[in-house]
């Protein structure tokens, strides 16, 4: 999948930082578990057979971008601050 940072703060995901305003790929399998932190917050991405489960806490907010694939096919998860 691909996450877009929105914020103007790093996001730590799988023990990598993405810079403020950027975005990167992150590889997810039949179930997987994401953690996105910051120091605003956190959110969580379960992924479970294509069906996909997005829980917020704190400043930050994560959702999925309707009909949107990269040029791999990967989903778009963009993080905003609320």
């Amino acid at each position: 999948m691909t996450i877009r940072n929105q914020t103007t703060v790093p996001l730590t995901i799988l023990g990598q930082t993405l810079e403020a305003k950027k975005s990167g790929e992150f590889m997810e399998h039949c179930f997987d578990t994401i953690e996105i932190k910051s120091k605003l917050g956190k959110c969580i991405i379960t992924s479970e057979y294509g069906k996909r489960s997005i829980r917020n806490y704190g400043k930050i907010k994560a959702r999925q971008e309707k009909n949107s694939k990269d040029p791999n096919g990967l989903k778009t998860i963009v993080v905003l601050m609320v």
